[in-house]
């Protein structure tokens, strides 16, 4: 808290300006409230950068996040299409090139994972 040290220092040096005054015995509270709510003005201006840091930092996480979990549906996704490409082929070739359920091997290839799971 070196701020509130200068605030408390600030109060000080303009309170022994005032000494002679015939006024000075009203002028030390309000110093003295003054500095302290310099010091605490400093405090929580530290106080909220270092707050805002943290929260832009943590926004940052969730996003990369967001994108790994994406990446992670995407490459799922498409292990899965090569396992039902691999099935369809072996099961043409165990089969003289026609499926169980009538289609050719060489017919266009349907998507088994968006048909049973909605995509997002």
């Amino acid at each position: 808290m070196g701020l509130a040290a200068i605030g408390g220092g600030l109060v000080l040096a303009a309170a022994t300006l005032s000494v002679g005054s015939a006024a000075a015995w009203y002028i030390w509270p309000a110093l003295a409230v003054a500095g302290a709510f310099f010091g605490v003005a400093m405090a929580l201006r530290i106080l909220h950068s270092r707050v805002g840091d943290l929260l832009g930092s943590m926004a940052a996480y969730e996003r990369r996040e967001a994108d790994l979990a994406d990446e992670r549906e995407e490459l799922l996704h498409e292990a899965l299409m090569a396992s039902d490409h691999e099935r369809q082929r072996l099961v043409g070739d165990l089969h003289d090139g026609v499926t169980p359920g009538g289609q050719c091997r060489r017919a266009p290839h349907r998507d088994p994972v968006s048909e049973s799971v909605p995509r997002r």
